[in-house]
C-alpha cells in the first residue's frame, strides 16, 4: 500500500517541506518547497507559502506529517536514571531534570532516548533472573533527554494546524538527519554532525553508531565569510568533544545547514580540526535510493533536513518524539474516520447480504421440502388409496409394499421370491456374448419353463450350464428340446428350470 509522508523543517529564517511517496516498488521524491522568512513572526505565512509550492507539484492530502523544530528551542541534558523501565524513566524525568533546567519542569514537554543499551542476550538473562527472584539491583541507565517549553511547542502545533497539518511526530531540527546518517552503512561509526546557519548551530555526536550528545547554540546572525563561520564553529566543536569524554575520537565531521559557502567552510574546518569535514548530501551519504531524481532546483543544504524527517518515518526509525502526553495526537479518529466508516459500511452490507442470502436460501429449501412432501403424499395415496391418515409416509409405504409383495404368487414362505426377481437372476447369469431371445415363460410353484432362440446348440448348453447349480441359483435345469427352427438359422430350445 502506498504512503505519502510530508517532512517539514522549521528554521528561524526559513521553512522547508519535502513530500515523498513510498510503496513496495520504492520511494519517490514528489515535491519540495523552501521559503525564506522576512521576519521570524511570519512563520505561519511562510509555511502556507511553502505548502502551496509543494501542493502545486503533488497532492499532499492524507499525507503523514513529520515536523522538525529549531534545535536551539530545546534543552538537551545527559543524565543517569536509576531505572531501566522506559515507563518509570518517563515518570521520573521531571524530578531528575528539575535542578538542571532554567524553566520549571511542569512547563516542559520532555522525551528521552537511551544512550547505552545492554545486549539483547543480557536483557533476556536479566529478565529471567527477575522472574526467578534472583536479579541483582538494576544498574543506572544513561539517557539523553530533550525538553521544550510547552508554550513554544503549542505555538508550532497551532501554526501547523492552521495550515491543515497534524504532525505525527515532533523532533528537534537536525535530529532526523543524524538518525539517517547513523543508520547508513557507508558512514563511519563515530562522527560529529554540525547543523548550522546564521541563526543557530546544533551538534550531534555519534560514537559507535549511538547518539550520545546533542548541543544547541543560538547563532550570532553575522555569518558573512567562510573564515568567520569556521572560527565561530571550531570552539563549539572542541567544547562538545571535550565535554563528552576526554578520550573521544571521531573519524569525520558532517556539515549541514544553509551556509553561504559550505565547501570553503568545510575546507577551513578540516584544516583547523585536523579531521575530514564533509558537506552532507543525504541522498548520497545515507544511500537513499529514490526512484525519481530530485528536482533541478534541489539543494541539499535547504532540503536535507525536511527529507530526513520524512525518511525517518518511511524507514521506521524510532527515537525522540515530543508529540506525547498532553500534546499527543488526539485526532486519530478524525484522520481515519472516513476509512473506518467505509469499512464499517462495507461490513454492514456484507452482513445484510449474508443474512438475505441465508433467508432466501432457507425459503427456497422450505418450498422444495413442501413440494416433496406433497409429492410423497400424492404417490402414497395414489398407490394405496386405503391409506387415509398419513403419519410416517416412508414407513407406511414400506409396510404396504411388504403386504402387497406377500400377496404376489410365488412370494410365499418358501422364499422363492417374486417373478421379476427370478427373471433378474436368469438375465444376470446368461453371458453378454451369448445371443439369446426368450419368447415364453411358464411359471408355477414348482418351477419355470422357458422357450427361446439362440444361434447354436453350444449356446443352449452354455445357458443350461450357467443357470444350473449353486452358482446359477437354480437346482436343476433340463433341456426339454433343442431344434433348428423353420428359418434354418436359429435354434429353438425349451428349458425346464427347477427353482
Amino acid at each position: 500500500m502506498a504512503i505519502k509522508i510530508l517532512g517539514v523543517d522549521f528554521r528561524e529564517n526559513a521553512v522547508s517541506a519535502v513530500l515523498i511517496r513510498g510503496s513496495y516498488k520504492g520511494t519517490w521524491l514528489e515535491a519540495h518547497g523552501h521559503v525564506v522568512l522576512d521576519q521570524p513572526e511570519d512563520l505561519e505565512k511562510g509555511l502556507k507559502s511553502c505548502l502551496e509550492t509543494v501542493s502545486g507539484q503533488a497532492d499532499i492530502s492524507n499525507a503523514v506529517c513529520i515536523a522538525a523544530i529549531p534545535s536551539d528551542r530545546f534543552f538537551f541534558r545527559n543524565i543517569f536514571s536509576p531505572f531501566t523501565d522506559p515507563q518509570k524513566i518517563d515518570q521520573t524525568l521531571p524530578y531528575a531534570l528539575e535542578q538542571s533546567l532554567p524553566v520549571p519542569a511542569d512547563d516542559l514537554a520532555i522525551d528521552f532516548i537511551p544512550v547505552g543499551c545492554t545486549k539483547p542476550g543480557n536483557q533476556f538473562i536479566s529478565r529471567l533472573r527477575q522472574l526467578m527472584g534472583a536479579a541483582p539491583r538494576a544498574a543506572s541507565t544513561r539517557i539523553l533527554t530533550a525538553a521544550i517549553e510547552k508554550s513554544q511547542l503549542s505555538a508550532y502545533l497551532s501554526c501547523l494546524k492552521q495550515c491543515g497539518l497534524e504532525p505525527e511526530r515532533i523532533v528537534p531540527g537536525g535530529y532526523a538527519l543524524s538518525l539517517c546518517l547513523m543508520h547508513a552503512l557507508r558512514s563511519p561509526s563515530s562522527w560529529l554532525l554540525v547543523d548550522a546557519d546564521k541563526n543557530h548551530t546544533s551538534l550531534f555526536l555519534v560514537l559507535s553508531r549511538t547518539l550520545v550528545v546533542i548541543r544547541a547554540f543560538p547563532g550570532s546572525g553575522t555569518f558573512s565569510s567562510a573564515a568567520k563561520i569556521s572560527s565561530d564553529l571550531f570552539p563549539l566543536i572542541r567544547q562538545t568533544l571535550l565535554a563528552s569524554c576526554k578520550e573521544t575520537r571521531i573519524d569525520r565531521i558532517f556539515l549541514s545547514g544553509s551556509l553561504s559557502d559550505v565547501s570553503a567552510v568545510a575546507a577551513m574546518l578540516s584544516e583547523t580540526c585536523d579531521l575530514p569535514v564533509q558537506p552532507v548530501n543525504l541522498v548520497a551519504d545515507a544511500d537513499i535510493r529514490l526512484q525519481s531524481d530530485p528536482p533541478s532546483y534541489w539543494r541539499p543544504e535547504t532540503g536535507d533536513s525536511a527529507l530526513a524527517a520524512a525518511m525517518v518515518r518511511m524507514i521506521g526509525l524510532s527515537g525522540l518524539n515530543l508529540r506525547k502526553g498532553a500534546f499527543g495526537l488526539k485526532t486519530s479518529w478524525a484522520a481515519y474516520r472516513t476509512g473506518l466508516l467505509r469499512t464499517a459500511g462495507m461490513a454492514g452490507l456484507m452482513v445484510l447480504a449474508a443474512f438475505a442470502y441465508v433467508r432466501i436460501d432457507t425459503q427456497i429449501l422450505e418450498k422444495r421440502l413442501d413440494f416433496l412432501n406433497r409429492r410423497i403424499e400424492q404417490v402414497l395415496t395414489g398407490t394405496f388409496p386405503e391409506i387415509t391418515t398419513i403419519v410416517e409416509p416412508l414407513h407406511q409405504m414400506r409396510e404396504h409394499v411388504r403386504d402387497a409383495q406377500r400377496r404376489i404368487p410365488g412370494s410365499d414362505d418358501k422364499g422363492q421370491g417374486r417373478f421379476v426377481d427370478i427373471l433378474a437372476r436368469i438375465s444376470s447369469r446368461i453371458p453378454e456374448n451369448v445371443p439369446v431371445e426368450l419368447v415364453r415363460f411358464v411359471y408355477d410353484d414348482s418351477g419355470l419353463q422357458l422357450t427361446g432362440h439362440t444361434e447354436s446348440f453350444n449356446f443352449v448348453e452354455e445357458i443350461k450350464r450357467r443357470l444350473e447349480g449353486p452358482n446359477g441359483g437354480f437346482s436343476l435345469v433340463t433341456i426339454v428340446s433343442a431344434n433348428v427352427d423353420n428359418t434354418g438359422s436359429r435354434i429353438q430350445f425349451h428349458l425346464d428350470v427347477k427353482i
